[in-house]
């Protein structure tokens, strides 16, 4: 027992540690905004004790955090992987010291990275796993389109979806699509499933690694459909001792949201995508499950 209180305390800091990065760069870019947009309005010679510089400075700054949004997500997801890898970098040379054994550079960068479970897949995996990413969204935005859901929780996904939404699609590409994709696997499958692979039941961190992956993403809708994302993904990290699938699902299940509503796809290729995307699941699932060792001795 208290092997899972301090893993899950752990991992707990590694939560709390990814969003600090995010409120610091999103910090960094609201005081330049500010100051940026302050600057503009004095140029225009509009006096700064009036309200009319107060409407204008709100409206402009939440127009430039909006625009630069994606520019957010991508720097702060860098730097959270750069201080992950870091610090599985520091694992393994501590393993090393107290082997005594010395690592070349090559060896401990490997070493972090199959520790975070950062390991090659063929290409064969790599076409499952974009298929299987269309066709997890498209399951899920099937069954959300059926569901009599209460109209205070569309207009509460509505409202959260527009903050995306409301950015251009570079940013979108950017901060919705890839960044995500990279830094909540590396997070949530590499560090936290891999660390409570090590101390619980597997089918257990399964669970509650889905669990803590939906929980952030704060609305209801998307807690929802995010748990079933994260416990499929989490499965086929399970099988193959591999955040790469999954990484590449994520990459696709989000670049399919983004483009989704541009693309406006006949029913019949939504209906194909969702055949596509169980037999998809059903082929990555089967056969036997990795039993590899080495995962998640961070800290």
């Amino acid at each position: 027992m208290k092997k899972v209180i301090k893993s899950a305390g752990v991992c707990l800091l590694f939560i709390l540690m990814y969003f600090g990065i995010q409120f610091l760069v999103s910090t960094v870019i609201n005081a330049v905004s500010g100051y940026k947009v302050s600057a503009a309005l004095v140029a225009e010679g509009v006096d700064v004790t009036s309200e009319e510089f107060m409407t204008l400075y709100y409206e402009r700054a939440n127009e430039f955090v909006a625009k630069n949004l994606g520019i957010v997500s991508f720097v702060s997801s860098l730097l959270s992987c750069a201080v992950i890898f870091l610090i599985a970098l520091g694992s393994k040379k501590k393993e090393a010291r107290n082997e005594g054994r010395s690592l070349s550079a090559k060896e401990a960068l490997g070493g972090a990275a199959k520790e975070l479970g950062i390991r090659k897949i063929s290409a064969v995996k790599t076409v499952l796993s974009i298929l299987a990413g269309f066709g997890l969204i498209a399951v899920i935005n099937g069954v959300l389109s059926v569901l009599p859901l209460p109209e205070w929780l569309i207009s509460s996904y509505s409202s959260a979806s527009s903050v995306i939404t409301g950015s251009s699609l570079i940013g979108q590409i950017i901060g919705v699509v890839i960044a995500p994709a990279l830094a909540e696997e590396i997070l949530f499958r590499g560090v936290i499933l891999g660390r409570l692979k090590r101390v619980m039941p597997v089918w257990s961190a399964v669970i509650v690694s889905s669990l803590a992956f939906a929980l952030v993403h704060g609305n209801p809708l998307w807690i929802a459909y995010t748990f079933v994302m994260g416990l499929l993904v989490a499965m086929i990290d399970v099988k193959y001792d591999s955040i790469v699938p999954g990484m590449i699902m994520h990459f696709m299940f989000n670049l399919y949201g983004c483009l989704a509503a541009t693309l406006m796809l006949p029913l019949i290729v939504y209906i194909g995508y969702i055949l596509i995307g169980a037999g998809i699941f059903v082929m990555l699932l089967s056969g036997g499950i990795s039993r590899n060792k080495e995962r998640a001795a961070l800290c």
